[in-house]
């Protein structure tokens, strides 16, 4: 999503925020049946100032009747008052894990980037764009108009916390949700070949909308039905094994996004090491 449709998306939020419930003066309440009307709440609810983002995928798949396990996480700590972002990275593929830790901070008019893949921090300069668009990226955690577009589909559950929506949507139906959450990118650091991935294909998604702020604390998407021939290739790829030398089957292929820490971010610490760099 460009720079100007969040700017555009973040200002329209605001307005419908202020027509609709009030900025934030009303509380989801209990009972409600109607998914759009949960999601219409949670759209104008979900404009972070701060948070805890955590995407993590689970890949789980048999070559040779031996499990072959690929798990990605991605930890983001974000504040807009302190114009800084945290990103902590795990990649484990089979036995072998790669960690990256970045701090993104803006300094006066510089934007720096403070990164380290398990050795020594380097020290980088970065453009606004590239800072903004995390930072607006991590505000905002889904383009809920699509979800809205298809509120139809979802079964609604409650419990005394939270709703669950439910339902089996379409790739094509939720992409530039799925983009503006950064699913689609973090497969891509896997060498996934995303155009591959059948965008009519279902996928089932499940959303957890907390009751009374109405911030979205949960999601989770299956889409080993959407990606698997893809998912396949970067498999056979990342071993380096010629296609015709194994059986692969994937068993699970599941991400999952959570939000924690919602407005409650009041420092981000980078490190004197990595400040030293």
């Amino acid at each position: 999503m460009s720079m100007f449709k969040k700017i555009k998306l973040f200002t329209l939020t605001c307005i419908l925020g202020t027509g609709l419930v009030g900025c934030g003066s009303k509380t989801l309440k209990d009972g409600i049946e109607d998914p759009s009307e949960i999601l219409s709440f949670a759209k104008t609810a979900n404009v972070f100032e701060s948070s805890n983002n955590k995407i993590s995928t689970t890949i789980q798949t048999i070559i040779n009747n031996q499990p072959f396990n690929i798990s990605m996480n991605f930890d983001t700590l974000y504040s807009e008052k302190q114009q800084k972002i945290s990103l902590n990275t795990s990649i484990l593929i089979g036995q072998n894990t790669n960690t990256t830790s970045i701090y993104l901070t803006k300094d006066g008019e510089s934007y720096n980037k403070y990164i380290n893949r398990g050795s020594d921090w380097k020290k980088e300069e970065t453009t606004a764009e590239e800072f903004n668009n995390v930072l607006l990226s991590s505000s905002e955690p889904m383009y809920f108009d699509e979800l809205i577009a298809s509120a139809n589909a979802f079964s609604v559950t409650e419990n005394d916390e939270a709703y669950i929506l439910n339902a089996k949507v379409k790739i094509s139906d939720i992409e530039e949700t799925l983009q503006y959450i950064g699913v689609l990118n973090m497969l891509s650091t896997i060498n996934m070949d995303l155009e591959q991935i059948n965008k009519d294909s279902d996928v089932n998604l499940s959303l957890e909308i907390q009751k009374g702020t109405g911030y979205l604390k949960n999601i989770s998407i299956d889409i080993i039905d959407a990606a698997s021939e893809s998912l396949a290739k970067s498999v056979i790829d990342l071993i380096n094994l010629p296609l015709d030398s194994f059986k692969l089957e994937i068993s699970n292929f599941n991400i999952d996004l959570s939000f924690d820490n919602v407005n409650q971010v009041d420092n981000i610490e980078v490190p004197k090491e990595a400040l030293d760099a």
